[in-house]
């Protein structure tokens, strides 16, 4: 995959839900992304999806059976539809090869995106036979259901809208096509009847649909879109990507497109489905092609270009502000690009076939190809922009190839003397194939996932643990693979009120790099965070200090000179934060020999003291922290620091001029240049204890987590959670507050009683209680999923039974006679 989303999202989703059904649970919640998330409500998690079915059957080896399977039913559905559209079968199975092959097939491989857009081929040609059938319970109207259920079940809707905007534009065009054949009122029973096996497959799907839209409100993808369209602006430029996808680079030489970055390979992709298919196309139009089918032609034409306009031209704005288009990202519409310009290149190389090909007109497209191909590789690339620099590859590979295989494509549609039709259309389908396999072999190598995954026996220790990863030791979502409850992750569908506390925990660059902000014992506690795994080697002397992560002694600038400590010790004014002062700490300390080290914290009047405390330390080098209860006292405050013996203690200094640490703001507004005596720790803890590792990971484990559920004023067990069952018992507490039950959904028993659902307490959910000791019994209900499940088994039904009538064989013809 070009992107990380199928090592870091899907295949831990799939993972999960293959692990939760072989427990002989349905994966309604997934406990182990954040603090808990709905699984089955995800739609991109896909649990219904028939590519899934092949993954819980048959594991890794069921993402290649899911590969091939999406390019047959590209191939095999546009091949259908454009045979029903009467093309002959090698121009038909051209267009169809162009479309498995296209840029979105290849790009988005192992995305959810190409399961919803696999069926777009089978939509149309049934969509189509549904329009045209006599009766009401044809096959192709069945057809149409199963393929609506399962491209809203593959785990895209926003593709799966795509797909209906194309196979709704078709059914449109072959309804008023009917209307001038058979009249309006069949035209209009045409259209009707394919609208209801639509339904019929909406409802098939509603186990999945209902879910995903009950949960959806409560997401932080819907609190960031609204309002607001989802847009990328594209100049027409990029249009020439069509014809020499490598025209920019390629993603693995590091190239990004300019102002779109790395992703916009991916967005941009869908235009490419063959130079020479479109070659031929374009050469099969100016012979006339188009017009000897001008429904196929109006359609084709129609949605290339209302995708060309929104992506690249004017319309883009008015998509993105017009409901319910603004919910669907316009730049995407390039899917609907690569089966319209699969079939009007099918169309043209169909005319060119069945009339031995027009010299003319393909000596025209051919020539303006080699003119192209001549500007770009003499101009060096009009379309370059900015800083960017050539692909590893070079310009003339993106350019040659394409244009080579369209000439070939071009003469051997011209028919020269003494090449049959057959011969002629292998030639063009060698180009046509040679070319794909080349584009997709090149453009997407492909990334091992487990390289992205530590290895599991070191993270058998884990399962079921509450874990914060820091750095890169456990990328976001892939703990749930492992069976970790790991708080990172990067889920759209995820806790909003967690992404705005991980925003000030920690700042994420990218998939996985993560920097440290503000991570402190307290917000551990807060997370119930039982272990931390990070390559963050000054993290983990903090964290073994017993001190929050938000200072980190190598941050301080050090000087090559050093302060003994002397007989009357050293001390220092400074301006106390408004938060309460729980710890002091001095990084680097070196002792001669044992050492004890005194402090005593005064008003900076030099008043009476306020906190003392004391610290041995042994003979060596390491940091020095003084512990004291929390003192509020805002203001200047001073620090002395002596040491017991006298002078066989060395600090690290980076004292300047002014007597203040750096940063320090002074009562008179200045602000201190910079003096290193001490460091400030704002929460302070046990020490966390370190457990061993591989690779430089540091394992360490917060010795005072807060449960899992926590209570207000009472004592608190947790019992047992299986699934998605909590059970627990509280002691004296008027309130629970559970921050893993933050979707809607989630239901009490107190005490053997009826089930109530929770109330909402500052995003989470809450649970208030009577007086006195009470067993409390949790349980997730994914809001829809009992109406959606009565939905599709009632649609089930209806399809079994239609497909039953399908299959009886026709009563026997009873013919009479006459007795002699």
């Amino acid at each position: 995959p070009l992107l990380l989303d199928p090592a870091l999202q899907f295949l831990p989703w799939l993972e999960h839900s293959r692990r939760e059904l072989l427990e002989g649970r349905l994966p309604t919640w997934n406990p182990h992304a954040g603090l808990g998330t709905p699984h089955l409500a995800n739609d991109q998690a896909a649990v219904f999806s028939p590519f899934s079915l092949l993954y819980y059957l048959f594991g890794a080896h069921g993402l290649l059976l899911g590969a091939v399977l999406r390019a047959l039913l590209l191939t095999v559905g546009l091949y259908l539809f454009l045979r029903d559209e009467g093309l002959g079968p090698r121009a038909a199975l051209a267009g169809g090869l162009g479309l498995s092959c296209a840029a979105p097939a290849v790009a988005w491989q192992l995305h959810p995106h190409t399961a919803a857009f696999a069926w777009i081929g089978l939509a149309l040609s049934f969509a189509g036979r549904c329009v045209r059938a006599p009766r009401l319970l044809a096959p192709a109207g069945l057809g149409l259901a199963l393929c609506t259920a399962a491209c809203l079940c593959a785990g895209h809707l926003q593709t799966a809208f795509l797909v209906a905007l194309a196979v709704g534009a078709w059914t449109l065009c072959a309804a008023a096509r009917e209307a001038r054949r058979r009249g309006p009122s069949a035209a209009l029973a045409g259209a009707l009847r394919a609208a209801a096996c639509t339904g019929l497959g909406l409802a098939l799907a509603s186990v999945h649909v209902l879910p995903f839209l009950a949960h959806l409100p409560s997401t932080l993808a819907w609190r960031e879109h609204t309002g607001a369209g989802i847009h990328a602006e594209v100049p027409w430029s990029h249009l020439a990507l069509a014809l020499f996808p490598d025209l920019y680079g390629n993603p693995r030489d590091g190239v990004q497109l300019p102002a779109l970055g790395a992703p916009g390979w991916l967005e941009l992709a869908g235009p490419y489905v063959g130079a020479s298919l479109l070659a031929l196309g374009a050469a099969g139009a100016l012979s006339g092609g188009l017009r000897r089918r001008p429904w196929l032609a109006a359609w084709a034409l129609g949605s290339g270009a209302l995708a060309a306009l929104v992506v690249y031209g004017p319309l883009g704005a008015l998509w993105a502000a017009t409901p319910p288009f603004a919910r669907i990202r316009g730049h995407r519409l390039t899917f609907l690009l690569a089966p319209a310009l699969a079939t009007a290149g099918a169309v043209g190389f169909d005319a060119l076939l069945l009339r031995g090909g027009r010299r003319r007109a393909c000596a025209a497209v051919a020539v303006s190809l080699s003119l192209l191909a001549l500007a770009l590789l003499l101009d060096g690339a009009p379309w370059r922009s900015g800083p960017l620099g050539r692909p590893g590859r070079g310009l003339a590979w993106a350019v040659f190839v394409p244009t080579l295989a369209a000439l070939v494509a071009l003469a051997a549609a011209a028919r020269p003397q003494g090449l049959s039709a057959r011969r002629a259309a292998a030639l063009c389908g060698a180009a046509l194939a040679s070319e794909l396999t080349l584009f997709a072999t090149d453009f997407a190598p492909g990334a091992d996932p487990k390289a992205l995954w530590p290895e599991a026996p070191a993270l058998a220790r884990l399962a079921g643990a509450r874990v914060l990863s820091v750095g890169q030791v456990l990328p976001p979502n892939v703990a749930t693979a492992y069976g970790i409850d790991a708080v990172r992750c990067y889920d759209a569908l995820g806790n909003p009120r967690l992404a705005a506390r991980r925003a000030r925990l920690a700042r994420f660059r990218g998939a996985l790099d993560v920097v440290l902000d503000t991570f402190s014992d307290a917000e551990a506690d807060a997370l119930s965070i039982e272990h931390v795994l990070t390559d963050d080697e000054r993290l983990a002397r903090n964290l073994r200090a017993g001190l929050s992560g938000w200072w980190i002694s190598e941050s301080q600038p050090r000087a090559a000179r050093t302060l003994r400590v002397p007989r009357g010790g050293v001390g220092q004014t400074f301006r106390a934060p408004a938060r309460p002062l729980a710890a002091f700490a001095l990084p680097a300390v070196r002792c001669e020999r044992p050492t004890t080290f005194r402090l005593v914290l005064h008003r900076g009047d030099g008043s009476e003291p306020l906190r003392e405390a004391s610290v041995r330390h042994e003979a060596g080098e390491g940091d020095l922290v003084f512990r004291f209860p929390p003192l509020a006292a805002a203001g200047l405050l001073h620090a002395e620091v002596v040491a017991f013996p006298p002078g066989a203690a060395v600090l690290a200094s980076a004292r300047s001029a002014d007597p203040y640490p750096a940063g320090t703001r002074l009562h008179d507004g200045r602000v201190a240049r910079g003096d290193l005596c001490f460091l400030l720790a704002g929460e302070v803890s046990r020490p966390y204890e370190e457990w061993a590792f591989e690779g430089g990971v540091h394992f360490l484990r917060n010795p005072d987590a807060l449960p899992r559920l926590r209570a207000r004023g009472g004592a608190l067990q947790v019992l047992g959670a299986e699934g998605t069952r909590r059970r627990l018992r509280v002691e004296g507490a008027r309130e629970v507050v559970w921050a893993e039950a933050w979707a809607p959904g989630w239901v009490a028993a107190v005490d053997g009683g009826p089930e109530r659902p929770l109330d909402a307490f500052d995003g989470l959910r809450a649970l208030r209680l009577p007086p006195g000791a009470r067993a409390v019994t949790l349980r997730y209900r994914a809001p829809g999923l009992a109406l959606g499940g009565g939905l599709s088994l009632a649609a089930l039904f209806l399809a079994g039974l239609w497909g039953a009538l399908l299959l009886r064989p026709p009563a026997p013809r009873v013919l009479g006679h006459v007795e002699a």
